[in-house]
C-alpha cells in the first residue's frame, strides 16, 4: 500500500507491508534535477481530434518537467453522456516522472504486536497526520492514527486506536483522510439485523483534543436481497473542499443484473448531523464491478470509479451538475485482462490517473490525463 501527501514543509510517502505488518515513512530531499530526455521518434503519435469524440492526443507534459524514455500506449476516452457533451472536458493523457527528489525515511517502521493483522494494508495521509488500517486487527479490524510532531518526526505511539463493532467485518481494509476527516471501509459488515455480508463504512472527525469521534451514523448500502456481498466499503474517498464522500461496492447487483458494481455519494447534512446518500451511480453490465476503486476531486465536482474485471478494464470519469452527476468519459484499457481501473487517483481538478496492474505480463502501467483549462 502506498499513499503520497504533499505539504508545504515536504512531500511524504508512505509504503505499507501488509504481509509484513509493517509500515514506513518517507520524506523527500531535493536533488539537483535530471537533464531532460527525449522520447525516441515515432514514440508518441498526435492524433486529429474529431468533432464528436474525445479521443486524445497523446502529449508530454510541460517542457519543465522531465520525458520519460519509455513509450505510453493511449487509452481510449469516449463520451457516455452524448446530451452534456458540452460539458466533457478535452482529456489527453500526460506523462508526469519527477526525478529531481529521493526519499530518506523519517519514521517507522510501524509495527503492530500481532501478527497476521494485515497492518498496512491501507494507509492514508493528510498535511501531518496518518492512518493506517488492521483489517484483522484483534479480529475486528483496528485503525491506528499518527501525528507528525513539531520536528518534523512521526510519533512512535498511536495518538488513537479505532476499533471495528464486528468480527470479520474487515473494519480498516479501506482508508481516506483529509485533514479533519477520517472515512473508514468495512466491506465485510452483515446489513444491519441479518447475517448477510453487505459492507459498512464510518466516518470520523477530528476534535480539538485531538481525538476522533464517529460523524453520524454507521454508512450503509442497498438493502433486500442484492445486498448480498455488496461489499460496499471496497473502496472509499473523501473530498478535501466539502464533507462529500464516495464508497464503492464493487459486488453490488441490481435488477438481475449481478455483479454490475455501484458507487454511492453522500454529503453531509448540518440539520441532521448524518451523512446523506445522494447519488448512486451504476455499472451497465454483469461483472463490470464499477467501484472497484474510487476518487473524487479536491473540489468535489468530479469522481471517477474503476472497473477493472471485464475485457482490457476501464475507469468512469464523472462530473457534478446542477441536475446530478453525469459520465462524461471512460479511460478503457488496450489490452484484454490488463484490468485497467483497478486503482484511480485525482491528483487535482485537473490531472487525473489510473493504474492496469496486469498490463503486458503484469509489468502494468499507470496513464494520467489532463483536463483542458477551457473545459
Amino acid at each position: 500500500t502506498i499513499a503520497f501527501e504533499r505539504t508545504q514543509e515536504n512531500d511524504v510517502l508512505v509504503i505499507g507491508s501488509a504481509d509484513a505488518d509493517q509500515l514506513s515513512v518517507y520524506a523527500a530531499e531535493s536533488q539537483p534535477t535530471v537533464p531532460e530526455t527525449t522520447l525516441p521518434p515515432g514514440a508518441l503519435s498526435r492524433q486529429p481530434r474529431a468533432a464528436t469524440t474525445m479521443a486524445p492526443t497523446p502529449t508530454v507534459a510541460s517542457s519543465k518537467a522531465p520525458t520519460p524514455t519509455f513509450v505510453s500506449e493511449a487509452s481510449t476516452l469516449r463520451p457516455e453522456a452524448p446530451a452534456y457533451q458540452s460539458l466533457a472536458p478535452t482529456v489527453k493523457p500526460s506523462l508526469l516522472i519527477p526525478f529531481k527528489d529521493t526519499f530518506s525515511v523519517t519514521g517507522g517502521p510501524f509495527r503492530i504486536g500481532q501478527s497476521g493483522t494485515g497492518f498496512g494494508s491501507a494507509v492514508a495521509v493528510s498535511k501531518n497526520r496518518m492512518a493506517i488500517g488492521a483489517r484483522n486487527g484483534n479480529n475486528l479490524g483496528i485503525v491506528l492514527t499518527f501525528e507528525r510532531a513539531n520536528d518534523g518526526s512521526w510519533r512512535t505511539s498511536p495518538s488513537q486506536q479505532l476499533v471495528g463493532e464486528e468480527t470479520g467485518g474487515g473494519f480498516g481494509a479501506t482508508l481516506a483522510m483529509t485533514d479533519d476527516l477520517l472515512l473508514v471501509g468495512a466491506p465485510n459488515v452483515f446489513a444491519e439485523n441479518t447475517a448477510t455480508p453487505a459492507g459498512a463504512a464510518y466516518c470520523y472527525t477530528r476534535s480539538t483534543d485531538g481525538s476522533w469521534i464517529q460523524s453520524g451514523s454507521t454508512i450503509r448500502g442497498i438493502t433486500g436481497v442484492f445486498a448480498f456481498n455488496e461489499k460496499f466499503g471496497s473502496a472509499v474517498a473523501v473530498s478535501s473542499a466539502m464533507r462529500r464522500i464516495v464508497i464503492g461496492a464493487h459486488g453490488s447487483s441490481a435488477d438481475f443484473i449481478f455483479r454490475r458494481g455501484r458507487v454511492y455519494v453522500y454529503d453531509f447534512d448540518q440539520e441532521t448531523a448524518d451523512w446523506t446518500r445522494t447519488a448512486e451511480l451504476l455499472g451497465a453490465s454483469s461483472d463490470e464491478a464499477l467501484g472497484s476503486a474510487v476518487d473524487i476531486s479536491p473540489s468535489g465536482t468530479f469522481v471517477i470509479a474503476g472497473s477493472p474485471s471485464i475485457g482490457a478494464g476501464f475507469a468512469t470519469i464523472y462530473r457534478h451538475n446542477p441536475f446530478g452527476w453525469v459520465s462524461i468519459a471512460t479511460i478503457s484499457g488496450s489490452k484484454d485482462g490488463e484490468k485497467m481501473g483497478a486503482s484511480v487517483a485525482f491528483l487535482s481538478d485537473k490531472f487525473v490517473a489510473a493504474g492496469a496492474p496486469s498490463y503486458d505480463s503484469g509489468r502494468g502501467r499507470v496513464l494520467v490525463f489532463e483536463r483542458d483549462d477551457a473545459s
